[in-house]
């Protein structure tokens, strides 16, 4: 049987240790007052050494104040700050076993240099959170031969369409900068 610690609302709660410890002790949980919390110098708030896991939380957040994974679970890594997936100039999530890489930046998957996603040979291109690419297809998955062309969100049907799509976008960009110049 589990070894469980409440207070007097019933909530999961215990100020020296783990409010819930598995049956075989190999699953531990640091509650207080019902919020997953533990000052994370002591360690994660949750760790389960039968599925290779651990998880940081401060007052029910997922968070840590340095670059050290908040999750792992087995090879798996992920960045997280405040809440959000978190991790700047470097992948917030990092699964080698998968082959998957992904990089967010305040909850929002974006990268300037290369994909956003990464899975295999499977690539998708992201700046805030938005599928776009300038210089080819925001979308490349070759198992399934699916090559897509988006341009600031929007789809586009084939790469000819992109390709005037962008030239609009670059010549407005360029009228606009002039324009600017102007006043």
């Amino acid at each position: 049987m589990a070894t469980i610690y409440r207070d007097d609302d019933d909530k999961l709660h215990n100020d020296s240790g783990p409010a819930y410890v598995s049956e075989d002790g190999n699953r531990r949980e640091w509650w207080i007052h019902g919020v997953r919390d533990r000052d994370e110098v002591d360690g994660p708030a949750v760790e389960d050494d039968n599925i290779q896991y651990y998880c940081y939380y401060i007052n029910g957040i997922r968070t840590k104040s340095d670059d050290n994974p908040v999750v792992s679970l087995k090879n798996r890594k992920e960045w997280w700050k405040d809440g959000v997936q978190d991790r700047k100039n470097n992948p917030a999530v990092i699964d080698p076993d998968q082959n998957l890489e992904v990089w967010i930046e305040k909850g929002k998957m974006t990268k300037l240099d290369g994909p956003a996603f990464k899975n295999g040979d499977h690539e998708e291109y992201y700046i805030e959170g938005i599928l776009t690419r300038e210089d080819g297809p925001a979308v490349i998955d070759p198992d399934n031969d699916d090559i897509i062309y988006v341009l600031d969100g929007k789809r586009m049907k084939d790469e000819e369409e992109f390709d005037i799509k962008l030239k609009e976008k670059k010549d407005k960009e360029k009228k606009d900068k002039v324009k600017g110049e102007k006043f």
